[in-house]
């Protein structure tokens, strides 16, 4: 009897006892169910936050507003929607009676043709004024320019922002859910390309988007679909060139680390081309219609930069006139020279340590090298510079936070002829004071990050109180250009030295055969 109740208390004490083993299982469970969920609300705020301020940047003017004839580069984009969308597609890059391509015809791969197409399909459909052949030139109404400035926000809705996502979640896989945050509300608050897409007007947001899914592709080992998202990028907008040379170095790389390593370049090749022929074939029709297309995309006749950019040709025009000395074919192979030397340094670090920061590191370089040295550059391609350095923030606090402010500072004579000085100033100081707030940057940057910022608003301040002599009417613009191109050397030099001394301790990756 004695026996039999021991047994029954024994029985009794282990009920409870495995009862609340399995409520503290199950009050786990839901604790980090309940930090999912939060995760995921602060996530789509953030991304709420970002679209609202873009959303606010976009009732600003934009390039070419109300300028006559030509307009700007709103003009341009919309122009594009009324031929692609009233012409056949072999006539979308010849010239002719309803196709003057001296009025901003396409000088983009035609990924960008096909996008116009789309948006133009959708136009006719709900504003068919803004395509109307020849009677759409300059039309800025209020609803078409609501259909305009939506259309960015969509397509980087569909885009850049799910490839920020996809990125967040697999470069910064096992940080802290703080830090996934912090880094994707500062990533899409890089202020350049805000302004530049959403004030100025462009869709810089879909080439970058598609560069970024193709990083993605290659960090989450799904490597089949890099080249397949890059080569797009590159159909898209052929300034994505800046980051081919990282990537070819990157992925060769990595496939020597990997068994069967001829059949994986082999099949990177294989799909690039394939990529590219399903992307160009309606231009693949014969050698005339292709190469008018690659001579609207590359148009030496341009000449070496325009405006004034802050790279190397630009900066040393008002000492050395080139275009004097040298005739433009000459130009272009003495820059393509430059170019091919300013890459060279990257080529053994990214082949002997392919690794997720050099693959970053890379492309930073790689782009730098192109924007300060290649030619025809735009002020607005630092975007593409931009892409990696942002990326980059969490890892170089300091050197991201100061190269996207000057970024932006290397734009603000662009950014002065369309009228967006406010924004300017309000995304300028917002990015500021959000990435000294944010982030982990030591005492000593943030004073030196706060004396740039300092010396950039004495230079505004300078610019809007002493007008520029008769003689130098662009003192002021070659100013902003040549501190710019000083900045982004230093940022080029910086991603080179940090490709090698980021190796200092990590071994290369061995082959599978070696012992």
């Amino acid at each position: 009897m004695m026996e039999h109740t021991a047994q029954l208390r024994k029985g009794r004490s282990k009920t409870p006892t495995h009862k609340c083993a399995v409520d503290t299982r199950g009050d786990g469970r839901a604790h980090a169910e309940g930090w999912r969920w939060s995760a995921a609300v602060i996530m789509g705020c953030i991304v709420t936050g970002v679209v609202c301020l873009r959303w606010c940047v976009s009732m600003s003017p934009y390039s070419g507003y109300g300028v006559e004839p030509m307009h700007g580069d709103y003009e341009a984009q919309r122009h594009w929607m009324e031929i692609t969308t009233a012409l056949p597609l072999h006539l979308w890059y010849v010239n002719g009676t309803d196709n003057d391509l001296m009025y901003w015809g396409l000088d983009y791969p035609p990924l960008t043709a096909y996008f116009s197409w789309i948006w133009g399909k959708v136009a006719q459909a709900f504003v068919p004024s803004l395509v109307e052949l020849h009677k759409s030139r300059g039309i800025e109404t209020a609803e078409t320019k609501l259909f305009m400035r939506s259309s960015v926000i969509i397509s980087e809705l569909i885009t850049y922002i799910p490839a920020a996502l996809f990125f967040t979640f697999l470069y910064y896989n096992g940080r802290r859910t703080t830090l996934l945050h912090i880094f994707l509300l500062l990533f899409l608050l890089q202020p350049s390309l805000i302004l530049i897409d959403h004030g100025h007007f462009q869709y810089n947001a879909c080439s970058l988007g598609l560069s970024l899914l193709a990083v993605d592709a290659l960090l989450s080992d799904i490597d089949i679909l890099a080249p397949v998202f890059f080569t797009l990028s590159l159909s898209y907008k052929q300034m994505a060139l800046y980051f081919a040379p990282a990537m070819f170095f990157w992925t060769t790389g990595k496939a020597l680390t990997k068994e069967n390593r001829f059949l994986r370049l082999l099949s990177f090749a294989v799909i690039t081309i394939l990529t590219f022929v399903i992307s160009w074939a309606p231009f693949l029709t014969s050698k005339e219609v292709f190469f008018q297309v690659v001579h609207r995309v590359f148009p030496l006749a341009r000449g070496l930069y325009e405006d004034k950019v802050a790279n190397f040709w630009c900066v040393i025009s008002p000492v050395l006139k080139l275009k004097y000395i040298f005739s433009q074919s000459q130009l272009a192979f003495i820059s393509l020279i430059v170019t091919l030397a300013a890459l060279l340094p990257i080529a053994y670090p990214l082949l002997r340590y392919p690794n997720k920061k050099n693959l970053l590191l890379g492309l930073a370089a790689s782009s730098f090298a192109f924007f300060l040295f290649s030619y025809q550059v735009h002020e607005k391609t630092i975007l593409f510079p931009m892409l990696p350095v942002s990326l980059l923030i969490l890892a170089f606090p300091a050197f991201s936070t100061w190269l996207n402010l000057l970024s932006l500072f290397s734009l603000y004579p662009l950014l002065t002829k369309d009228g967006l000085v406010i924004p300017y100033a309000v995304l300028f100081l917002l990015y500021l004071s959000a990435c000294l707030w944010l982030l982990p940057i030591k005492p000593a940057h943030k004073i030196r990050i706060m004396v740039m910022a300092l010396a950039a608003g004495v230079v505004h301040w300078a610019e809007a109180t002493f007008p520029p002599p008769g003689r130098y009417p662009d003192l002021w613009v070659v100013a902003h250009a040549t501190l710019s191109f000083l900045g982004f050397t230093v940022a080029y030099i910086y991603s080179i030295i940090s490709l090698y001394t980021n190796n200092n301790n990590n071994k290369p990756t061995p082959h599978p055969h070696s012992h």
